[in-house]
């Protein structure tokens, strides 16, 4: 059979696309399908959608209609002239107006060329030209097909691809608007259901609650009749690029074997601490808090790690108020919430294992990162804290409750569809709610009251 010679053939402005897609990737607003869930091989929508056109239109289409369906906010000369200033300014490190316009996935299809594309299309191959994608991963090109209106056969076999898949294609476009609307209905009934069950363990202090709870690493000090010791690379709590510093200040009592903080500015200032805390890690090793010169090994770092002797100290618990974060110290109350959260957690935890609520799967021997395995985390439900693994399994344990319930008010298609969707939300949760999100050095990045972070750098 002969085939008509299309597009992508003759001509695709790749310049100007490879600058979308540059756009695309370089901001921390990427387009509302990169955040629904990790998929590497995850591709630009730019790049997947003038692979569709280029596909399906012929030869001869038009090709400033070509580079409007596209998205871009100029032609593809424009564009390439405006990243071409962009990489002067930088260079030069000189500052200019933002030469690029809005990004092309966020542009807006005109109907009229839409249509005039569908017609060059369907008079291409005839009535309901179909795009497959045998490989559809993540789906980007399925969505930019969809989204151009022609009918979309996606292939995959990974399980992790397929849902990805369902929530972003299937679902949107089979149920519209009612699904956002009952996946948010839900949400606040999984959410009260499990405010219920655990703000007791999360103490509030007046009008403002907890933010975030900053926690230290700490192994046995060697050789010593000392307590644990945190391994700490950096006393900042807050450091942004400009205004004032905070910091945690360690406080040792040599004669009872205690270490404390004090929250502290850093500056000239009346009251303010001139130079940050000495780092207590640092590439690998740690420096025991009360005796500055004994220095502790990575080795036996690790191997306390391994043993179960490595803990953990909360020290300093960060508020969001309007005027900006504010930390303080942990009460009383705030430590016995720990400790009762982990007597629960171990009145819990058989049950959760045996109905595989909790993670309880080991860490694979062959991996990219070995550092879970070294440093005590054999498996997964070991990354979380005692009182995060609890959070995560109150969610986990009152959305499978619910899930009958959903099905039975709004159907199965539409309830399985916002389970589907509110499973994703919790493994969303769980990216920034582990032991493993550490306090940044610039920022803490916080993300909602459960969290806890490590300022430990082990991981």
């Amino acid at each position: 059979m002969s085939r008509p010679r299309v597009l992508i053939e003759d001509w695709l402005p790749a310049a100007a696309i490879g600058v979308e897609c540059i756009r695309e990737r370089s901001t921390g607003q990427q387009p509302p399908d990169k955040r629904l869930h990790v998929w590497w091989a995850r591709r630009p929508l730019v790049v997947c959608r003038a692979a569709v056109l280029g596909s399906v239109l012929p030869a001869e289409f038009p090709r400033d209609s070509f580079e409007k369906l596209l998205g871009f906010w100029g032609s593809s000369q424009r564009l390439v002239e405006a990243q071409s200033l962009l990489d002067w300014a930088r260079a030069a490190s000189r500052k200019v107006e933002n030469p690029h316009g809005t990004r092309a996935f966020r542009g807006h299809i005109a109907p009229e060329l839409l249509a005039r594309a569908h017609k060059a299309a369907f008079g291409l191959w005839g009535d309901d030209p179909t795009v497959l994608d045998p490989m559809a991963g993540g789906g980007s090109i399925p969505l930019e097909s969809v989204r151009l209106g022609f009918r979309t056969l996606a292939n995959e076999y990974n399980p992790v691809a397929c849902s990805v898949l369902e929530a972003t294609i299937d679902y949107p476009f089979r149920f519209g608007r009612r699904l956002a609307e009952r996946a948010r209905f839900w949400a606040r009934e999984v959410r009260h259901r499990f405010n219920s069950r655990v703000e007791r363990f999360f103490p509030s202090h007046g009008i403002i609650p907890a933010h975030c709870y900053i926690l230290a690493r700490t192994v046995p000090t060697p050789n010593a009749p000392h307590p644990h010791t945190p391994l700490v690379p950096d006393w900042h709590l807050l450091k942004p690029k400009s205004g004032t510093c905070i910091v945690a200040e360690p406080i040792v009592d040599q004669k009872h074997n205690t270490w404390v903080v004090r929250i502290r500015e850093l500056g000239n200032g009346a009251g303010q601490l001139r130079t940050p805390p000495q780092a207590a890690y640092s590439d690998g090793k740690g420096i025991s808090l009360f005796d500055r010169t004994q220095l502790i090994s990575a080795d036996y770092i690790k191997a306390k790690a391994q043993a179960g002797e490595m803990k953990s100290a909360l020290y300093a618990v960060a508020l969001k108020t309007p005027q900006g974060l504010e930390f303080r110290l942990p009460t009383d109350a705030d430590i016995m919430a720990i400790a009762a959260a982990d007597t629960e957690l171990r009145r819990l935890r058989p049950g959760w294992e045996k109905n595989n609520i909790i993670p309880t799967e080991f860490y694979p021997e062959i991996s990219s990162d070995e550092r879970p395995r070294l440093y005590g985390m054999p498996r997964w439900a070991d990354m979380f804290s005692p009182r995060q693994l609890l959070c995560f399994g109150v969610l986990v344990e009152e959305l499978r409750r619910l899930r009958e319930e959903i099905t039975s008010v709004d159907g199965a298609d539409l309830g399985e569809a916002v389970v589907h969707l509110l499973s994703l939300v919790l493994d969303k949760f769980a990216n920034y709610n582990s032991v493993l999100v550490l306090l940044g050095h610039k920022k803490i990045s916080l993300r909602v009251s459960i969290c806890e972070k490590y300022s430990e750098p082990v991981i």
